[in-house]
């Protein structure tokens, strides 16, 4: 099996492609906070992206814009991920707080209303998967396995 670990400095952080033989592909992150970096970032994932691949997943760990700033321009085409994997808002009474908060987010940095950020999301994944700490994810076709450690 030939794993590839690929990692782009996005300005904030890194975005992360992991990707066996011609299987798999997951990205974790897909965002920018600079333009300079965003314009790098978005040509070397897209070019990826646009391999073939068995399964592509994308990952985004949490609601800040510069984890999912380039899934807008993805949007507009027909779904390109198998699945998108978000965290689920918090559930219990003393996290609704922060759930207000993860939601919030979401939507003022994209200036989208609630609707129209999941439409756009359901624009580029076939499934939509919120994930609670936890839950194990097979990574298909690989038969690999992930278990979610966030949100708390």
């Amino acid at each position: 099996m030939n794993i590839c670990i690929r990692c782009w400095d996005v300005g904030w952080g890194d975005a992360t492609a992991f990707s066996l033989n011609k299987d798999y592909l997951a990205i974790i992150d897909i965002g920018s906070k600079s333009p300079r970096s965003y314009s790098k970032a978005k040509k070397k994932i897209h070019r990826l992206i646009r391999k073939r691949f068995l399964c592509k997943d994308l990952f985004i760990t949490h609601p800040h814009y510069d984890h999912f700033s380039l899934i807008d321009g993805l949007a507009r085409k027909k779904p390109v991920f198998n699945a998108l994997f978000l965290p689920a808002l918090p559930m219990h009474p003393k996290d609704i707080r922060e759930a207000c908060f993860m939601a919030m987010a979401f939507l003022s940095y994209t200036r989208l209303s609630y609707y129209e950020l999941f439409k756009r999301l359901s624009n580029v994944a076939y499934n939509i998967f919120l994930l609670t700490r936890g839950n194990i994810i097979e990574l298909s076709p690989c038969s690999c396995f992930a278990i979610v450690l966030w949100p708390p």
